[in-house]
């Protein structure tokens, strides 16, 4: 025969029950999943993502150097390789809810259900049961203490990183610096003579 267990939400657990959900119990800070294999655990509360990719923009600036007759505009150009990124760690855990698990003392259908005991249905009524509505939307977290709430149905990560040392590369530019000369057409260029006007 097997232990019966259901929720529960008071102080203490009622005469012929345990609370199986408190510190160092099997249920305590659990979520519930079904399996055909009663006891099985698994799964974290906590994670983390790798990044595979990141992109960046390359920096680049010029400088005017002269020297001589000759102008050069030298244009730097530096990349970065990526070093270390790291995101932060988030809950698991959805809008929840905290309920007590109890567990039948004796292994075998109990002739009686505690008042304010909490059982799972397939309907929303049942002769000597009303609905609990404090947990809709909310999954059950199983804990020592009931009727806290906690978890998030969205979460985002922090990513952080840096960069290694850059590497520069150089572009020069040569530009000829020419004398300036201005043309004249010959009918301008005249010379005085000693003529009278």
């Amino acid at each position: 025969m097997a232990n019966l267990h259901l929720f529960w939400d008071g102080v203490s657990a009622p005469t012929g029950w345990t609370i199986v959900s408190d510190t160092g119990d099997a249920f305590y800070q659990n979520t519930i999943r079904g399996n055909s294999t009663y006891g099985g655990t698994g799964g974290a509360t906590t994670h983390t993502h790798t990044t595979s990719e990141f992109s960046m923009t390359g920096a680049s600036s010029s400088e005017n150097v002269a020297s001589g007759s000759t102008n050069f505009v030298v244009n730097y150009l530096h990349t970065h390789t990526i070093g270390t990124i790291v995101a932060d760690s988030k809950s698991n855990l959805p809008n929840y809810r905290t309920l007590k698990v109890i567990k039948y003392n004796t292994a075998d259908t109990p002739s009686t259900i505690p008042s304010g005991a909490i059982a799972i249905f397939n309907s929303s009524t049942m002769t000597g049961y009303t609905r609990y509505s404090a947990q809709d939307n909310l999954h059950i977290y199983c804990d020592g203490t009931a009727g806290n709430n906690g978890g998030s149905n969205t979460h985002t990560h922090t990513v952080s990183g840096t960069t290694n040392a850059a590497v520069v590369l150089l572009a020069l530019q040569m530009m000829q610096i020419l004398p300036m000369r201005i043309h004249i057409p010959k009918s301008q260029i005249l010379k005085t003579s000693n003529r009278h006007m």
